[in-house]
C-alpha cells in the first residue's frame, strides 16, 4: 500500500498605512499603504463621490469638509481624499479609520490589524503669509474712536487666517493695563477697535501715571498682530497710533478713495476724504461739548519729485467738483509715468453752530 501526503502553508500579509500627506496645492489629502488595498468589504456601498463615511472616525471625516470626494490610484496603493466645502483638516492632524476600513485587495489572507492612523504630513513648501495691519487714525485726540485692522494680510490659501494680537513695547504700561480686556476679546479677529471712551479711560489713565513727565513724554498706542493661515505659516506686523495731547478738540478726517493706485491719464481722477467733528461729550459728559462744528478742508498737492506742498489754488490744475472734500480731475489733466500726492488739511472754522 502506498500512502501520500499533502502539506499546506498560508501566508498571512499585513495591510499598513504607512504615510499621510497634503498635496495637490493643499487640497487633497494621499494615504499610502505598503500594498494594494480596497474597502473593507463589511463596509456599506461607497457613495457617489466614491467615499463611505464610516471608515473614519468621525472627526476625521468631518475634518474633510462637506462633499468629499474619494478615489483609488491605479496600483490600489494610494487612497485620495478631495477636500470638500469647509475642510478644517490641518497639518499635525492625525488622519484615522477603523481597523475594518481597509484590507488588502485580492483573495489573500490577513492579520486583523488595529485602527489605521498617521500624522498628515506634506512635501510641498508652504506657501508664505503677508501680514498688514493698518491703524486709523494715525494720530488721536483722548475721546476718538481708533481701530486696527489686518483684513489686508494675505496668504489664507482658502481658509480664513487666524490671529493673535499683543501690545508693542512703545505702548505705556498702564495704558496696556486699561485697554488687555479689550485685546483679549479681539483674539481671532481680524479688526481691533477701541471706541471713544475707552480710549478716553486710556489715555488719561497715562497722563495720571506719567505726572510731570506727561508733556515731554510721547505718548503711542501700538499693536502687533501675528497672522497664521491654516498650514501653519506666518507672519507679524506693527502699527501704531499716537496720541494727541492738544485738549481742543480737532475734525477727523479719513480717506474715502484708496490711498495709493495707478490709473490710465485718459481717464478722470478722484480723489475724497469724508471728515467729522466727534462728539466729546460722550467723554466728558458736559453737554456744552455735544454742537455741530463747520469743518474748513484745504487741499494741497505735490508732485512725485518734490518733497514740497503747495495749496491747490496755487496751482493750474483745475477741480471740477463742487465738494470741500472732493477732488475731480479731468481726463489728461497729468502726463503719463508720472506721479502726484493730495493732502487735505481739515480745521474747524473760527465759529461753531449750534444743533437745531
Amino acid at each position: 500500500t502506498a500512502t501520500t501526503s499533502t502539506r499546506t502553508s498560508t501566508v498571512l500579509v499585513e495591510l499598513i498605512l504607512e504615510k499621510v500627506e497634503l498635496t495637490l496645492l493643499f487640497t487633497e489629502v494621499v494615504m499610502t499603504f505598503n500594498r494594494a488595498a480596497r474597502y473593507g468589504l463589511g463596509l456599506p456601498t461607497a457613495d457617489s463621490r466614491g467615499c463611505v463615511a464610516g471608515a473614519f472616525n468621525e472627526s476625521t471625516w468631518a475634518a474633510f469638509g462637506i462633499a468629499a470626494r474619494c478615489k483609488w490610484s491605479a496600483d490600489q496603493r494610494r487612497f485620495f481624499i478631495s477636500l470638500g466645502e469647509g475642510a478644517r483638516i490641518r497639518l499635525g492632524q492625525d488622519v484615522m479609520a477603523s481597523a475594518e476600513a481597509f484590507e488588502p485587495d485580492g483573495n489573500v489572507a490577513f492579520l486583523p490589524t488595529p485602527a489605521y492612523r498617521a500624522t498628515l504630513e506634506t512635501q510641498d513648501s508652504l506657501p508664505p503669509v503677508e501680514a498688514v495691519l493698518r491703524a486709523t487714525p494715525p494720530k488721536a485726540q483722548f475721546c476718538t474712536k481708533v481701530s486696527f485692522s489686518a483684513a489686508e494680510s494675505t496668504g489664507a490659501q482658502g481658509r480664513v487666517l487666524s490671529t493673535r494680537w499683543s501690545f508693542g513695547d512703545a505702548t505705556q504700561p498702564v495704558m496696556v493695563d486699561s485697554l488687555q480686556p479689550l485685546l483679549d476679546e479681539a483674539s481671532g479677529s481680524t479688526v481691533f477697535i477701541v471706541n471713544e471712551t475707552n480710549f478716553f479711560t486710556a489715555a488719561e489713565a497715562t497722563k495720571a501715571a506719567l505726572g510731570a513727565s506727561y508733556q515731554t513724554t510721547s505718548i503711542e498706542l501700538e499693536i502687533v498682530v501675528e497672522v497664521t493661515n491654516w498650514l501653519g505659516s506666518n507672519a507679524t506686523a506693527r502699527a501704531s497710533i499716537e496720541v494727541d495731547k492738544d485738549d481742543e478738540p480737532k475734525p477727523q478726517v479719513s480717506a474715502v478713495t484708496p490711498q495709493n493706485w495707478t490709473l490710465s491719464n485718459n481717464e478722470d481722477v478722484y480723489v475724497e476724504y469724508a471728515t467729522a467733528a466727534p462728539d466729546t461729550s460722550i467723554c466728558t459728559g458736559n453737554d456744552e461739548d455735544r454742537q455741530s462744528r463747520l469743518v474748513l478742508v484745504n487741499w494741497e498737492y505735490r508732485p512725485g519729485d518734490s518733497t514740497a506742498w503747495t495749496p491747490l489754488e496755487n496751482t493750474s490744475l483745475i477741480d471740477l467738483d463742487r465738494s470741500p472734500v472732493k477732488l475731480r480731475f479731468a481726463a489728461f489733466s497729468f502726463q503719463p509715468d508720472t506721479q502726484h500726492q493730495f493732502r487735505s488739511l481739515s480745521a474747524y472754522t473760527a465759529y461753531d453752530t449750534k444743533k437745531p
